[in-house]
């Protein structure tokens, strides 16, 4: 049987009070959000025909984070789409400052022949998409340690993919979607096995990354 069941890629637009009440009681479904924003703009929301505005993301965000307990959050932002002004780069910033999503992922935008957007005027320089890029994950970088650090000494479930060596493995939690987010080693001198779940308490932060070691009830 399936354990847990992770929602990814969901767009903020399509969000609805069924699946927010799913997610919230479903006991296999896990706290964890993606909803790739893409940009938290008016004029470049309306320019990427995303269906939504800045207010509808702000709504949307504080009711998940009210009505599912523990929730993650992890979105996705564009950075130096088709007329990007710096006042559009500094909301988009003030915005991710505000939100405090758990985790972010970013990219540049890229021309490609036969969208839409290629034909549009402004197209921000090289140079510009990588220093706004930085700065954004300047940004996050600090939101997703002070986060990850809230979390030590916490006792989390830990779901292990692989064996580093005799005494350490790695896994992830449900706050930790595979490939995208950080990972959390395990020390233990026990044999652990791929796919197993196993309590671990949290007793670090490194990078992106959590260390913990196998939890142990007291006698």
């Amino acid at each position: 049987d399936l354990e847990w069941i992770r929602l990814m890629y969901v767009h903020p637009a399509h969000i609805t009070n069924y699946i927010i009440e799913v997610v919230a009681n479903e006991e296999k479904i896990v706290p964890y959000l993606d909803i790739p924003i893409q940009h938290a703009s008016n004029n470049m929301l309306a320019k990427m025909n995303r269906k939504h505005d800045n207010e509808h993301l702000l709504l949307l965000v504080n009711k998940l984070r009210d009505s599912i307990k523990d929730l993650v959050l992890r979105t996705t932002v564009m950075l130096g789409f088709p007329g990007e002004t710096e006042e559009d780069f500094e909301i988009l910033c003030n915005f991710i400052e505000d939100m405090q999503f758990d985790w972010l992922g970013v990219f540049k935008y890229n021309a490609e022949e036969n969208t839409p957007a290629y034909k549009f005027k402004d197209h921000i320089e090289e140079e510009v998409k990588e220093a706004r890029l930085n700065k954004v994950l300047s940004i996050q970088n600090k939101i997703t340690r002070k986060k990850n650090i809230n979390r030590i000494g916490s006792k989390q479930k830990i779901l292990i993919s692989s064996q580093v060596n005799q005494n350490l493995y790695i896994g992830r939690g449900y706050f930790q979607a595979p490939e995208v987010d950080g990972i959390t080693m395990v020390k233990t001198k026990e044999s652990l096995q791929k796919g197993a779940f196993v309590d671990v308490v949290l007793k670090a932060v490194r990078n992106y990354d959590m260390i913990g070691e196998l939890y142990y009830e007291s006698p």
